[in-house]
């Protein structure tokens, strides 16, 4: 049998690896944690104060059942928000902000003039935000998932990658993931679903990200760095997903400068295991049904992804194995993550509101954006219906008639994080886009919204993906 890991040494301290942690240390090193993502989040990429934001975002809510392409909660009618998400859009058009002033250097026709370095370091601290966004999931959502389910996550519904994992809750206003595992499918056939929660914080936090980051980095990504790739991953960079070697990597330095010993994914996933079962005491009963069952999982082992008996083997041991069963999964799930956020100290879902993170702010009136000239030369970014089989295999081109010349130019559109080099001819995997830009004023793009106006330069659709028959063009 294997050795045990955890020794526990008294007056809250424990041992892992013959590593001491003393407990308390933890919810401070959580709180600390969910602090710094507030602070890199409005000082680095939102450039705003927790104060100046519009939105209730405690009041978002989300239809988890919608499967339409393109959707999640922030174009949820019921939220309204489709001013909202303009906001760091409509800052980099007023001249006069601070804001528009660090990314653009001037004008030259009315056209503007981009500070390249400026995107670069904008798109470099996203990064960081991200990666470090990702070890906070792995620890904040009570029970810590699996480093490749980590990186799985999608926060928008997609024809190529499918639907999206990333849900409000809406009873609870906290952030859920659902995963699935399948250590049992070679015994029934079926893959086990599980749901974890986000701390109230961290959801919050996610909520601001979603709503005003995305659509402007949409925007850096499409019209600055000329990137038609936009993938649905959460975890991204540069269109390239956060491994979970570096989310364990930054996870070791982080608990190493925190807390004072190096945790990575491994380790923390059995100190946490025994946290709650020996220091916390959880003991949540599924249920008194199926009494014809011998043997059923604890809440806490079924959100780990492993049965009772593999966790008193392998993780923390005990002398008995008891009978646990699986209905209502869903709901001790939540009562097992906010026992866990209350000891720790989690459950508060507030921002710093009067912390001040950015000075010189302009006060913007986003009520008056449909207004402004930024409707006027949207790029309109849409996701084809394509639904066959096919057609999503068939590579998507688009040819540009260009006003001065009349030269075709073939573009390439991908939505996959592969590099174009990798695919020749029509056996690409890909999303069909229809992408309409003009040469003018600043062209501004949402997460991927439609508008209402067209453009000047007309785009042409090759919609022709089972002959090398005639051409349908569909300008926009």
């Amino acid at each position: 049998m294997p050795k045990a890991r955890i020794i526990n040494l008294g007056n809250n301290t424990l041992a892992i690896d013959s590593k001491e942690l003393y407990l308390p240390n933890l919810s401070i090193f959580f709180n600390n944690l969910q602090d710094r993502l507030e602070e890199f989040l409005f000082s680095k990429l939102l450039l705003l104060n927790p104060s100046n934001l519009e939105v209730d975002i405690s009041k978002l809510k989300d239809n988890i059942h919608e499967e339409k392409n393109n959707f999640n909660f922030t174009n949820y009618k019921l939220n309204n928000l489709d001013s909202n998400k303009l906001l760091l859009l409509k800052r980099l058009e007023d001249k006069e902000s601070r804001f528009s002033k660090e990314f653009i250097k001037g004008y030259n026709n009315n056209k503007p003039i981009y500070n390249i370095n400026r995107f670069n370091l904008y798109l470099k601290e996203r990064e960081e935000f991200i990666k470090l966004l990702g070890v906070a999931i792995y620890l904040l959502t009570g029970c810590p998932i699996r480093g490749t389910e980590i990186i799985q996550i999608k926060y928008i519904n997609t024809l190529l990658y499918g639907t999206r994992n990333l849900f409000i809750d809406n009873n609870s206003s906290y952030f859920r993931v659902e995963t699935n595992y399948s250590k049992s499918n070679n015994i029934i056939g079926i893959d086990k679903s599980i749901v974890r929660f986000l701390s109230p914080k961290l959801s919050s936090i996610l909520k601001v990200y979603l709503v005003y980051i995305i659509p402007f980095y949409n925007f850096i990504n499409i019209k600055i760095k000329d990137n038609k790739e936009i993938i649905p991953y959460l975890l991204e960079y540069n269109n390239k997903l956060v491994t979970s070697t570096q989310i364990s990597n930054l996870l070791g330095l982080e608990t190493l400068k925190y807390l004072g010993i190096k945790l990575t994914i491994n380790s923390y996933r059995h100190l946490f295991k025994y946290y709650i079962r020996n220091i916390l005491n959880i003991n949540l009963n599924l249920s008194n049904l199926e009494e014809e069952s011998e043997e059923e999982d604890r809440i806490e082992d079924i959100t780990f992804n492993h049965t009772t008996k593999q966790s008193f083997i392998n993780y923390a041991k005990d002398n008995s194995i008891f009978t646990y069963r699986h209905v209502g999964i869903e709901q001790k799930s939540f009562d097992l993550v906010n026992i866990i956020f209350k000891e720790l100290n989690l459950l508060n879902p507030s921002f710093n509101i009067n912390k001040i993170y950015y000075n010189n702010i302009k006060d913007i009136d986003t009520t008056s954006i449909e207004n402004s000239n930024i409707n006027k030369d949207i790029i309109d970014l849409n996701l084809i219906e394509n639904y066959s089989r096919k057609e999503k295999r068939a590579r998507s081109n688009t040819i540009r008639k260009s006003p001065n010349n009349n030269k075709k130019i073939r573009l390439a559109i991908y939505s996959s994080p592969k590099t174009k080099d990798k695919y020749k001819g029509n056996k690409v995997k890909k999303n069909k886009y229809i992408i309409n830009s003009s040469s003018s004023s600043i062209n501004l793009d949402t997460s991927i919204y439609r508008s209402n106006n067209s453009s000047k330069e007309s785009i042409e659709s090759i919609e022709s993906l089972e002959s090398n028959k005639s051409l349908e063009s569909n300008k926009s």
